[in-house]
């Protein structure tokens, strides 16, 4: 093999490596790369969640659920929640994503699905599962269909 061949299969081989590496949103990610203008911040302030790992917390929602969540009523099948996860109380700088998405409407923990992203939006994990870790804790918010961030106050 020639030099330049060598060269030109190295270039070619790191740049297929590269093409999967840190900061490529997953196109099979719940939620899209743009989530922070396409959806909807439904948390004021940046919260110390222990539930997630004691990190500290923003949650954004679907255009489509959003009416319902205000309303506190079931949110329509379709619709996604992504949780941004900080390291610290100011929420500078993303660490982590956990997402969950309705995927029925049969008023179970099992209408939904859960995963957690890197702060590039790799997919990390993927819950399908009622009994995992996602929807263990999540089953204690069946009267908010599920989901932890409480609706705001009627009449507020």
């Amino acid at each position: 093999m020639t030099e330049m061949f060598k060269t030109s299969l190295a270039l070619a081989c790191a740049a297929t490596m590269l093409s999967g590496c840190a900061g490529e949103w997953a196109a099979d990610s719940h939620a899209p790369a743009d989530y922070k203008t396409s959806y909807t911040r439904i948390t004021d302030k940046c919260d110390k969640s222990n539930s997630h790992g004691g990190k500290y917390v923003h949650t954004y929602i679907s255009a489509g659920g959003l009416d319902a969540w205000k309303a506190g009523t079931a949110v329509p099948k379709g619709t996604v929640l992504i949780k941004e996860g900080y390291a610290d109380s100011g929420c500078t700088e993303v660490i982590e994503h956990w997402t969950m998405k309705k995927i029925d409407d049969k008023g179970d923990i099992k209408d939904w699905n859960w995963q957690t992203l890197d702060e590039y939006g790799s997919i990390n994990q993927q819950d399908q599962s009622a009994m995992g870790g996602c929807a263990g804790c999540h089953t204690s918010y069946k009267a908010s269909d599920y989901i932890g961030t409480p609706a705001p106050a009627t009449g507020t």
